[in-house]
């Protein structure tokens, strides 16, 4: 079995950042990953405090996402620093 994310290329060329765009893997991936975190969950809380959670978790995950794109460096064509 590969390793999860073992075929995620992270220096693309133009075409594949085009691709990439248009699937949306990293959203898709995104989404399952999150419903099995989550889904022990759902039927152990109730609806609200489900909710909740969901809120907290995601409130946190975009709180540090935010902090380690503010950290990051653009050029002009707002592609990455590496």
């Amino acid at each position: 079995m590969q390793a999860y994310g073992g075929d995620i290329k992270y220096v693309l060329n133009d075409e594949e950042f085009a691709e990439q765009q248009s699937s949306l893997l990293f959203v898709n991936r995104f989404i399952t990953s999150f419903k099995k975190l989550t889904s022990y969950y759902k039927n152990l809380l109730t609806d609200s405090n489900y909710n909740q959670l969901l809120m907290f978790l995601l409130d946190q995950m975009f709180k540090d996402w935010e902090k380690h794109l503010m950290n990051m460096k653009f050029n002009l064509v707002i592609g990455f620093y590496i």
